[in-house]
This record gives C-alpha cells, sequence and structure tokens, in this order.
C-alpha cells in the first residue's frame, strides 16, 4: 500500500515510493499513473525518427505506423485509457509521419476505416484501447477465477448490468469508479446500437469497428470530388506493391499533386510537361499522349470500345469478362503508375520517356508481379488465379510471355 498521510510516511522504517511498477503498469495512491503513458511516448519517439529517414510510399508508411509505432501503446491500453494530451500528441504524430509532415489531403476518419472502404487503417488510439478495455473486462467477468473478478463486480457497481447480470448478493460500489465510466458510457451505446447482440462473444476487432462507427461525423472536412463507389478491393489488393497501391488509393481520393490543384495555390504552371495542355487527373493519365496510346492499345488488345476515365481512376465495371479481370487491373495499374512515374520525370527536368520506354516498362512491370505471385503461391494456386485467361499473357516454360 502507498500511504499518502505525511504522519505514516514510513511505518516501520520502510521507505515510501510515489510509484510502484507492476508487470510493467507504474501506479500511483491515484491508480494508474500518467507516468505510464509517457514512458511509452518517449521510448516509441525514436522508433518513428528511425523510420522517418526512409523513403516509403503511402500505404507502406500508414501499416508502419500501425505495427511499429501506435501497436506500443496497446498493453497499457488494455487497461486504462490515455490521457487527453497523449492521444492527440500521439495522434498528430503518427499522421505527419503518414503524409511526410505534407498536407492532410484525407480527413482522418476517412484513414481509419479499412482499405475495404478507401481507408489505411491506421488504429484510432483511443477508440482501440476502449476496445480492449472492454474486452478485457467481459473476459474477467466472465471468468471467476480471474484476479479482477470480484473488483470489476465491486467498483462497476449499479452499471454493471450492461456487462452482465445482476447479482445481488455481490457487495458492490454505491457508484462507479471513475476510471471505468467511459467503459460503461461505451458499452451503454453498443447496447443501444446493437439491440439484440451478445456483446461477451464478441472480438477486439468487432468492437473497435461499432465504436469507430459511433464517432461523430467530422466537422469543417471539405468534400472531395471522390465518386462514390469506387473498386477499393482492387486499388490496394494484395498483389501490388506499395508504391503502386498507393498511387491507385491517391488516384481514387483525387489527392495527387498534379499541375491543376498546385496552380490554384500559385505554386506552378498548369500545363502538361509533354502536350501543354491542362493538366487534370483525366488529362495525366488518360487523355495525353503516351496514355491515350497505352490505352488504345489495351482497347485493341481486349476488344472493347474506349475505355472511360471512370473505369481507370476507381478500377470500377471493368469492360472485360470476370475471368480477364484480375489481369486487366493488373494492367490498369501498371499503365497508371508508369505513367506517373514518365510525368514525374519529365517535370522535374529529367528526360522524357517516350511512349515505347513506357510500353516496355509496362510490361516489364506485368511480368514482375506474376513472377513474384508465382512465387509466392505456387503453382497449383497460381494457376487458379491468374490461368483463367490468355489473352494478357501466357505461361511457357516457367517464362511469362506479355501479349500488350
Amino acid at each position: 500500500f502507498i500511504n499518502s498521510v505525511p504522519s505514516c510516511a514510513s511505518p516501520f522504517g520502510i521507505p515510501v515510493k510515489t510509484e510502484l511498477r507492476i508487470l510493467g503498469y507504474y501506479f500511483n495512491s491515484r491508480g494508474i499513473a500518467v507516468s505510464s503513458w509517457m514512458r511509452i511516448h518517449q521510448r516509441s519517439i525514436p522508433v518513428l525518427r528511425e523510420l522517418k529517414g526512409l523513403v516509403l510510399p503511402l500505404t507502406c508508411k500508414a501499416r508502419l505506423a500501425a505495427s511499429w509505432f501506435l501497436s506500443k501503446y496497446w498493453y497499457h491500453g488494455t487497461i486504462s485509457l490515455p490521457p487527453r494530451q497523449i492521444f492527440l500528441t500521439v495522434t498528430r504524430i503518427a499522421f505527419q509521419f503518414v503524409w511526410g509532415n505534407s498536407v492532410e489531403w484525407v480527413s482522418r476518419a476517412r484513414l481509419y476505416q479499412s482499405r475495404e472502404v478507401g481507408g489505411l487503417r491506421v488504429p484510432h488510439v483511443k477508440v482501440k484501447c476502449l476496445a480492449l478495455g472492454i474486452k478485457a473486462i467481459f473476459d474477467a467477468l466472465s471468468e471467476p477465477n480471474h484476479p479482477a473478478h470480484d473488483l470489476l463486480h465491486y467498483f462497476l457497481g449499479p452499471e454493471i448490468r450492461f456487462f452482465c447480470s445482476f447479482q445481488q448478493n455481490r457487495p458492490r460500489s454505491e457508484f462507479t469508479a471513475p476510471h471505468l465510466k467511459e467503459y460503461v458510457s461505451s458499452v451503454r451505446r453498443l447496447r443501444e446500437s446493437h439491440v439484440d447482440a451478445d456483446l461477451s462473444t464478441w472480438s477486439v476487432r468487432r468492437f473497435y469497428v461499432s465504436l469507430l462507427g459511433l464517432l461523430p461525423a467530422p466537422t469543417g472536412v471539405p468534400e472531395l470530388s471522390v465518386p462514390r463507389q469506387i473498386a477499393w478491393r482492387y486499388a490496394t489488393a494484395g498483389w501490388l506493391d506499395s508504391r503502386r497501391a498507393s498511387l491507385q488509393w491517391r488516384l481514387a481520393h483525387d489527392v495527387l499533386p498534379l499541375r491543376d490543384r498546385l496552380h490554384r495555390y500559385g505554386l506552378t504552371s498548369p500545363r502538361c510537361p509533354f502536350c501543354s495542355s491542362h493538366e487534370t487527373a483525366q488529362h495525366a493519365f488518360h487523355e495525353c499522349l503516351v496514355p491515350d496510346v497505352l490505352w488504345h492499345r489495351v482497347e485493341e488488345l481486349y476488344g472493347v470500345p474506349r475505355i472511360r476515365w471512370g473505369t481507370i481512376q476507381t478500377l470500377l465495371q471493368p469492360p472485360v469478362p470476370i475471368r480477364d479481370r484480375r489481369q486487366f487491373i493488373l494492367l490498369a495499374v501498371e499503365i497508371n503508375y508508369q505513367v506517373w512515374i514518365a510525368r514525374c520525370i519529365a517535370v522535374h527536368g529529367g528526360r522524357a520517356r517516350g511512349t515505347s520506354h513506357v510500353l516496355s516498362l509496362v510490361r516489364a512491370g506485368v511480368r514482375r508481379v506474376l513472377q513474384r505471385e508465382r512465387a509466392v503461391l505456387g503453382a497449383m494456386e497460381f494457376g487458379r488465379r491468374w490461368l483463367t485467361s490468355s489473352v494478357l499473357f501466357e505461361e511457357t516454360h516457367g517464362r511469362y510471355v506479355v501479349h500488350y
């Protein structure tokens, strides 16, 4: 016990400590010490400082922020919530890393979402700690031999009814303990929104997703010109590397630093580096000289009419049969990536890449993905996923002949 009474400062000659460390947690006379969170924060900052020295695409940075930086807070998040100042600081630093200390073009509320709906699955620190804590409370209450079982029954007080059945023969506090009030409030809202659900069987992931959905919509965030429906499962598919997935994600969100956008801030001319037309996303990826030739070859390869800009940007409704869809998406993303690289080289004064050069790079990129998929999946699974059509490529003695 920690004695806070000065007259009993040192009974029996035992020195008094202001903090005790138990299983990695620091406790003081009021419970979990704020210094616990400060210590974690001080240990995690050097990790992020090392990662900042790497040139990484957006999707890769989001994964690193979740796995290397924010994950260090989850152990303490199981039994306590981060103080407001820690939560705000950690969130700000994480998103500065993800965006490279640049403008946050997409709202944080969107980035918290999963990739299936256009986010990057960056964890919301407070909501994740809430989900971990709620799951820990349910687990402790369901197991009579758990060390915290009786303590939770007492300190939850009358609000125990939101977690389990109310038992009259148990001693309990008249009021809910302050450190448990936010957990009780969150479970109450979950009960109201999921009336028939058995919350005691939920996983941490389900708690997190449900609590994230209960957050109020952000105010003051401008709406971007993003289509209502986007094939996110293709834009950030697992068989795309991080650079291509990041580019397609930015293109679908319409947040690429094109000259049309930069011209609005007076930073540069709005002219295309290839043809001096007004450079918009549609022009750069669909109508300019190089992409126009490349997409015309795609139309000839698949025997389809002119491919719409909406398909290029959102990957929705590919004009090909289902058996050709995966190969078509691979080719479309590779074209977008190589066109963007050629455009950036021309903008920054490098030697402009001609159509034939970009075409050869597209073929090489497609071949590289196929070789990687073959090595990862094995022959049988690779054949099931990729050899459903021979329009784009054929496999001959372990080599891939790209018809594009």
